[in-house]
């Protein structure tokens, strides 16, 4: 089920953008370290529930939020340009906010080393193609990322098991 990227959509990408290319200057971790922390962090979460009236949208703030929960980690040395920081951010909050998952799930399945890759080719591109391209070259569908699909896939399992271990 997708959802329209409006004002709202828009107003948290450029937040999330912002965020990552700034982590070049706020913090010494490599760039794919910040981006797996920030990706899975309890900050992130907020921004996953779609409204950025419930957030501040101070980059301080987030900074602080991700030092605490994670502390200050000084290792890692691949650097991705600003540029790419912003892009990347952007469509990973494309993804989390059309359809409506959390950012967590969308780092399990789209890696930022993958992103930086494509960065070149893709960031030019109009936010579906790019989803599109992405889902095809990793082998991904958009029930992947449909809430539905995913439980009546964890149903089907489960029920599968449960026939196993029964019959």
């Amino acid at each position: 089920m997708k959802r329209v990227f409006d004002t709202e959509g828009i107003r948290l990408a450029t937040f999330q953008g912002r965020l990552c290319a700034s982590s070049l200057s706020r913090v010494t971790t490599s760039s794919p370290i910040f981006l797996r922390r920030f990706m899975k962090s309890d900050y992130i979460l907020k921004m996953d529930e779609g409204n950025s009236a419930r957030l501040s949208l101070d980059e301080d703030e987030a900074f602080r939020e991700l030092e605490q929960q994670y502390g200050e980690g000084t290792y890692g040395k691949i650097r991705y340009s600003e540029e790419a920081l912003y892009w990347i951010g952007w469509i990973y909050r494309y993804i989390t906010y059309t359809r409506k998952v959390y950012s967590r799930l969308v780092y399990r399945y789209i890696k930022p080393e993958y992103l930086y890759r494509v960065y070149a080719v893709y960031h030019t591109q109009d936010e579906e193609w790019v989803f599109s391209r992405v889902l095809a070259s990793l082998d991904l569908t958009e029930a992947d990322f449909d809430i539905n699909e995913r439980y009546k896939k964890i149903y089907q399992q489960e029920h599968l098991t449960k026939n196993l271990l029964v019959g």
